[in-house]
């Protein structure tokens, strides 16, 4: 099922953050203040902890066999799938700032703000499934391989590894937008504010409106960047693979060379 916003009869269909939790698997929630001690905005985002899952150990794989229940442990590895998904609908989300901006220069305050803290809603809502996916791959690394192999999915270091860098990068970008469309939220505001004062100039009210749309500017630029962190760490995983190979062939060939050709 998709999830919608509407604003001022403009409606977007986005990835259902709903859709996209673990069954099995429960964590902390994330902070949904957006602020932190002392009133200070995070500078990046927080992350949630790994509580339990029902019943125990259901890392156990592989889950098709008879005597492993049914697991969560497949949402791990969707990671990055995940990830170019949420990426691939980042024009989807400039087009609600969009109607963000259309409505705040018609004056139409009220519709602007909901747009936009709608949006800051739903950035917060996939900051929170990247950070569950995060924790459930932290909790699973910190099993070491062999013995306990049972109990981390399977999975190896690298597989790992992958899932914790591009679910942390792609929480602390969804957390980092929700910051910018809050910000917006007081922007409007303030803007609404301005121009209901009869005691302000209209160039006053005019530069506040500037400061506004400069507001809409920098989140639609931080949106339409979204992917950049995440595609940088696929290539970087893609060339350590590559360096891999070419070590084993190197090591095969020296093994053939200097102790079989003997």
């Amino acid at each position: 099922m998709a999830y919608a916003i509407t604003i001022g009869g403009h409606s977007v269909s986005l990835l259902n953050p709903n859709d996209l939790g673990f069954t099995h698997t429960s964590f902390s929630p994330l902070p949904r203040a957006n602020v932190g001690r002392g009133g200070q905005q995070y500078a990046s985002a927080p992350s949630v902890t790994f509580v339990n899952t029902y019943p125990d150990k259901l890392e156990k794989c592989p889950s098709t066999h008879d005597k492993n229940p049914p697991n969560d442990c497949g949402l791990v590895l969707t990671t990055n799938t995940l990830a170019s998904e949420y990426n691939s609908q980042a024009n989807r989300r400039g087009s609600i700032l969009n109607a963000v901006q259309n409505l705040s220069d018609a004056d139409s305050f009220s519709y602007a703000i909901d747009g936009a803290t709608q949006l800051e809603n739903y950035f917060l809502d996939m900051a929170e499934v990247f950070a569950q996916r995060e924790a459930y791959a932290r909790k699973l690394r910190g099993y070491s391989w062999g013995t306990k192999d049972k109990w981390r999915c399977c999975y190896s270091n690298s597989q790992l590894d992958s899932a914790i860098n591009i679910a942390e990068a792609k929480k602390d970008e969804a957390w980092q937008d929700a910051r910018s469309c809050n910000q917006l939220v007081k922007q409007i505001q303030a803007l609404q504010s301005a121009v209901s004062n009869s005691t302000l100039t209209e160039l006053e009210v005019e530069e506040q409106r500037a400061e506004t749309n400069y507001q809409i500017a920098q989140t639609n630029q931080m949106i339409a960047k979204e992917g950049f962190i995440t595609s940088q760490l696929a290539l970087k995983e893609g060339s350590g693979k590559i360096v891999m190979v070419v070590l084993a062939l190197v090591a095969a060939f020296l093994v053939y060379r200097f102790v079989i050709k003997r």
